[in-house]
C-alpha cells in the first residue's frame, strides 16, 4: 500500500488489489501528474492534474482542485468526491458516481453513466448528458442541475434552500419526483 504519495508531473498507478491513500497528484509546466486507478485509491487530492479511474477501480474521497480533472470510465467508482472551484468530475458510459459534492465553480459531468446522491452546492454545476442519469440529486442553495436532451433524473430532485436552478433542455419532464424540503425550525 502507498502512503501520502506526492507526485509533481508523474503517474501513480493503482493496480488491481492494490490501494493509495492520501496521495497528491500535483500537475507540472507540461499539463502532467495523472494517477490511474484500478485498485482502490483513497483520499486522494488532484490539483490540476488527472485521476483516472478504469473498470474495478474505485476512488473514494478524492478532491478535485484547481483544474483538477476524475475521469471514471466503464465499470469504475468514483465516492464521496469533493468538486473544489476549477475541479471537473466526468462519468462515463457504464461508470458510476456515488455522495459527490460539486462545491462553486466546479462541474460534474454525467455522461452516459450514473451518478447517485450529488449535492449541488451554490455555483456549482451537474450536467446530465444523453444516455447519462443522475438519482436522488440535492440542489443546495444556487446549485444548478442541467438535464440535457437523452439525459434522466430518477428518484428525486430536492431543493434545499433557495436560489437553486433545474434546467431542462429538450421536450420530456423527468420523471423524478422534485421536492423543496422544509425550511430549518
Amino acid at each position: 500500500m502507498a502512503r501520502g504519495a506526492v507526485l509533481s508531473g508523474g503517474l501513480q498507478v493503482v493496480e488491481a488489489g492494490g490501494t493509495a491513500s492520501g496521495t497528491t497528484v500535483n500537475t507540472d509546466s507540461g499539463g502532467g501528474g495523472e494517477q490511474d486507478v484500478s485498485g482502490l485509491a483513497v483520499a486522494t487530492t488532484v490539483n490540476g492534474a488527472k485521476e483516472q479511474v478504469y473498470s474495478g477501480g474505485i476512488a473514494s474521497g478524492t478532491v478535485l482542485a484547481g483544474g483538477g480533472t476524475e475521469n471514471i470510465k466503464s465499470g469504475g467508482t468514483g465516492i464521496s468526491a469533493v468538486v473544489r472551484s476549477g475541479g471537473v468530475t466526468v462519468v462515463s458510459s457504464g461508470g458510476s458516481a456515488m455522495g459527490d459534492v460539486v462545491s462553486s465553480g466546479g462541474i460534474e459531468a454525467v455522461s452516459g453513466g450514473f451518478a447517485s446522491g450529488t449535492t449541488i452546492k451554490s455555483g456549482g454545476t451537474e450536467l446530465v448528458a444523453s444516455g447519462g442519469t443522475a438519482v436522488n440529486d440535492i440542489i443546495s442553495g444556487g446549485g444548478t442541475i442541467v438535464l440535457g436532451s437523452g439525459g434522466a433524473a430518477s428518484g428525486g430532485i430536492t431543493f434545499a434552500g433557495s436560489g437553486g436552478t433545474l434546467e431542462i433542455v429538450g421536450t420530456t419532464m423527468p420523471t423524478a419526483t422534485i421536492a423543496a424540503s422544509p425550511p430549518a425550525t
